[in-house]
């Protein structure tokens, strides 16, 4: 025996309604995501374009601090022990004239990452930037280095001392 369906009904006020009302629902729910989404999207691009000149910031402040302890170093000597040069923007050297012989110190900025590799002497590494919760710093790979932290450790590292 076939099956038989009852005639279609006609929707009621009610039903329309709430049809009506899911709509609604959905548009201002669909609405709402896509501006989550652009507000996410613009904060991401903000933060990204923060980072980069906080970075270059650093970089050059860096540097400054390196020139600096050159020139004092020298001047305190009486002598040119540390050579301080520039390659281009994003790279520094130092070459050192020390009682155990000549030492190096060369550092590179990557402007895309952000991150400075170095190395002095024997030690070797990078900083990285970070940017948490709207904090942005350098991290040497297990704590938060500050720009002066970063000159000493590759001042000593050029000398050969231990600890800084």
């Amino acid at each position: 025996m076939p099956w038989k369906f009852a005639p279609a009904r006609p929707m009621s006020d009610n039903a329309e309604a709430m049809s009506d009302d899911l709509v609604n629902s959905t548009v201002e729910f669909l609405k709402q995501q896509k501006l989550e989404e652009q507000r996410q999207a613009h904060k991401a691009s903000t933060e990204e374009a923060t980072s980069k000149t906080r970075a270059s910031q650093t970089w050059h402040a860096l540097r400054e601090k390196v020139r600096n302890f050159c020139t004092e170093s020298n001047a305190q000597l009486g002598e040119t022990a540390f050579s301080f040069q520039v390659g281009q923007n994003t790279e520094l050297q130092v070459l050192a004239d020390l009682p155990k012989g000549r030492q190096q110190l060369q550092a590179h900025f990557d402007a895309q990452s952000g991150n400075i590799s170095y190395t002095a002497g024997n030690l070797s590494g990078t900083f990285r930037p970070v940017l948490e919760e709207g904090e942005f710093y350098y991290s040497d790979g297990s704590d938060m280095v500050s720009v002066e932290k970063m000159r000493l450790i590759l001042v000593h590292g050029l000398i050969g001392r231990k600890t800084y």
